[in-house]
Parts: C-alpha cells; structure tokens; sequence
C-alpha cells in the first residue's frame, strides 16, 4: 500500500524555508533586471501611488506571499506590472512543485537556473521525506546537495 504520512512541523518548516529562499533569490534576480520607474512628463514624484495605479513594494509582496502559500497561480493577475506577474507565477510554479514534489511542474519555468533550483527542491524534500541522502545525487550544484543530505540525515 502506498499511504502518504503526514508532514511534521519541522518538515513543514524546512520547506517553506527553502521556498523563502527561492524567493529571496528570484527578488534579487528581478531587481537586477528591473528599470528604475521615470515619473512621465507632469508626474511628481509626490503623486500618490494610487493615483498613478502604481503598486508598492509591501503589496506586491503580500500578493506573493499570498500565491507561495497557496499555490494558486491566477492571484498573480492582482499585480499590475507584467514583469511582476511572471515574477509571481515563477514563485507560484516553485511553490506548487515543492509541495507537490513534482519536479515536471519545473519545467513550465524557462529560465534554466531557476528551473534548476525548482528542480533541486523537489529533490530535497523528496530526500527528506524519504529521510533518504542517496537521493540528493541528483542535483549538480554541490552546495545545493550538500544542504540536500543534511536536511534528508536529521
């Protein structure tokens, strides 16, 4: 029979500490890439953010929190920006592989690094689960492997 246990608090921890630092990650990655916003001709910079349409940093956040916590990609579509809203169904794609422990759902994401840690994840968690460190093989990234067989040994 194949019954499925139930996840501990320490597992559940573990794993939303890893999807926090993916997403920790995917910022950094998405500030690199993003262009400063120019107020257009007749903007202020006092102009308020509801004014314009624009969303602050800590809405944003919460959005995707929101979308990481409950895997439901069509959340993202409350973001405004499209740069933002790829940046949310990529974390979602993370999230819902992680839990799932499904590495085909990684390869929805295009970008190839980032498909390589949604995929190494999945791993560690299946690793854990397993409470099994041979499977930690699978990822190339050796400091990635080496967290990998830590968590999948306590």
């Amino acid at each position: 029979m194949n019954e499925k246990k139930p996840v501990s608090k320490k597992n559940l921890f573990i794993i939303l500490g890893i999807i926090a630092i993916i997403v920790i990650i995917g910022f950094l990655i998405y500030s690199q890439y993003r262009k400063p916003e120019i107020p257009q001709e007749g903007e202020t910079e006092e102009t308020g953010t509801e004014e314009l349409g624009i969303q602050t940093r800590e809405e944003i956040d919460k959005i995707i929190k929101e979308v990481i916590d409950t895997q439901n990609v069509s959340l993202c579509e409350k973001l405004k920006k499209a740069e933002d809203k790829e940046f949310c169904k990529i974390n979602a794609t993370v999230a819902e592989a992680t839990v799932k422990r499904d590495i085909n759902i990684c390869n929805q994401i295009e970008n190839e690094y980032t498909k390589a840690a949604c995929r190494d994840n999945v791993i560690t968690g299946q690793a854990m689960d397993a409470k099994d460190p041979s499977i930690c093989e699978a990822i190339t990234d050796k400091t990635r492997r080496e967290k990998c067989e830590e968590i999948a040994t306590r």
